[in-house]
């Protein structure tokens, strides 16, 4: 194949003197995954996306071209949660701003390096459930507003008293009802729940 597909996007992009985010918008993508290709955080990419990488950076697309299915599917998987963790990192920084908390107050209620709370805030940092939840606290928003889920409120949900906890049916509609993206989040916290 010659030289890893990481490597070609990465040097060619810089040849074109071409940031991330021009990139990504010429090929309807996102920065973030443009990150997580060129630095191996993502090492597949969808098949839709190798042609107008190829076109816009100039090199042919052949060698790179997956017909792998389960590759192509694992492909998506890691794509949409590249994407979203690129949104609750945003969703961090956002919060954290309007509360009018500095990197440095942040790094220091969650005990990490400014370093490390900086890349996290750039999505170059995974966030777990733990972290998820500490998080939530020190910016005192709920862990569904830093996954976007609040935007989405059900009927369910506004429906159940706020004296009540919502009934476990009330939950599990609005899981179905959720979009994709939102089910995928469900599903990786409920895994890492089950793991404690």
């Amino acid at each position: 194949m010659g030289q890893p597909l990481a490597e070609v996007i990465k040097t060619k992009r810089k040849e074109l003197h071409m940031s991330r985010k021009e990139l990504a918008d010429k090929i309807s993508a996102s920065a973030g995954a443009v990150y997580a290709w060129e630095t191996g955080k993502s090492t597949k990419i969808r098949t839709k996306f190798i042609g107008p990488l190829a076109d816009v950076l100039g090199f042919d697309p052949t060698p790179y071209q997956d017909t792998d299915k389960d590759a192509q599917d694992e492909a998506v998987i890691e794509e949409e949660l590249t994407e979203m963790e690129a949104a609750v990192a945003e969703r961090v920084r956002k919060f954290r701003k309007a509360g009018k908390h500095t990197q440095q107050t942040m790094s220091d209620e969650l005990g990490l390096e400014k370093r490390v709370y900086r890349a996290l805030e750039n999505g170059k940092k995974r966030i777990d459930l733990e972290l998820l939840l500490r998080l939530s606290r020190a910016l005192e928003v709920s862990a569904d507003e830093l996954l976007g889920g609040a935007q989405e409120k059900t009927e369910a949900a506004v429906e159940a008293s706020p004296e009540e906890e919502p009934k476990l049916e009330n939950w599990i509609k609005q899981i179905a009802d959720a979009p994709e993206d939102k089910k995928k989040a469900v599903r990786r916290m409920w895994n890492a729940v089950r793991e404690l």
